[in-house]
């Protein structure tokens, strides 16, 4: 069965977005990290996990995001990740990429820097369609 649009959402307080999804996390301003742990997602329309800022640090740990149709993991936009752990968990045939990391800050028209630290350890990721 299809739940939502995403598992979860992880975001700023002023991110506007019309997405759904089974649970939106809100950072306040006191907030830096996020931790997902022993979560099973799967059969969303999109990506399992997206992050579209304001979480510092975000660790995943001993979670299965599989059968999604988008990304298991996606971070998108320039809001401020600096560290993504993914560790202990199982990325498996999602409709795109297993992670994708697209967080970026623009420094001319023609080029970007991506400024986050992405940590896979004891994960598997197999069978995703990119």
């Amino acid at each position: 069965d299809v739940y939502s649009e995403y598992g979860i959402v992880i975001r700023n307080p002023d991110t506007v977005t019309n997405d759904t999804a089974s649970d939106i996390i809100t950072m306040g301003s006191s907030q830096t990290s996020v931790s997902i742990q022993d979560f099973v997602i799967r059969n969303q329309e999109d990506d399992a996990v997206l992050i579209l800022g304001g979480a510092q640090t975000v660790r995943i740990s001993n979670c299965s995001f599989t059968d999604n149709g988008g990304d298991g993991v996606e971070v998108r936009g320039g809001n401020g990740l600096e560290f993504l752990a993914i560790l202990d968990s199982r990325l498996r045939d999602n409709g795109d990429d297993g992670i994708d990391v697209d967080q970026y800050d623009y420094i001319s028209e023609d080029s970007r820097v991506v400024f986050v630290q992405v940590l896979v350890s004891g994960s598997e990721i197999l069978g995703n369609e990119q």
